[in-house]
């Protein structure tokens, strides 16, 4: 009874075939011209920022007894302006596809049904706008390459 040996084969087979797999995965297949639409991220300025706040509630208009007006929330929403990263992203897509699909019943029969897809793809080419605080109380929107969240891999192609 000596099965190590039959194991240890097992084991380096089996990462191999692992190996050969992450490699299949890393070639990006060729599409003819025109399958693929792909939308360029555009980045705006005006995007950066929001604001001000319109409040809108009835039970936020009062007058204030003891302090200025200006403290009252409505007034102070009235002079927030929220700032927010932007980040551009290239979103590419085939065609809407159609394909019909056996799917089991609870009786146990199958019922055939029409299901729709699309095959799509998001990725980070970075150029990402931050609001960035300028010497004269502004902000100007600065292009930045913001890196990937940890353990999140960027697709070549």
């Amino acid at each position: 009874m000596y099965r190590p040996r039959f194991v240890l084969c097992v084991a380096i087979i089996g990462g191999v075939l692992a190996a050969s797999r992450a490699a299949e995965a890393q070639t990006v297949r060729k599409l003819a011209p025109g399958i693929l639409t792909v939308i360029a991220p555009e980045p705006h300025e005006e995007e950066t920022f929001h604001g001000p706040i319109s409040v809108s509630l009835s039970k936020l208009d009062w007058t204030p007894n003891f302090t200025p007006r200006t403290d009252t929330l409505r007034e102070k929403a009235a002079r927030i302006i929220v700032r927010q990263d932007v980040w551009n992203l290239e979103f590419a897509f085939k065609p809407v596809r159609m394909v019909f699909i056996d799917i089991p019943q609870p009786t146990g029969k199958m019922q055939r049904k029409l299901i729709w897809y699309m095959v799509y793809r998001v990725r980070n080419l970075g150029g990402h706008l931050n609001p960035v605080p300028a010497t004269d109380e502004t902000y100007k929107p600065e292009m930045v390459d913001q890196a990937l969240s940890a353990g999140a891999s960027e697709p070549t192609n």
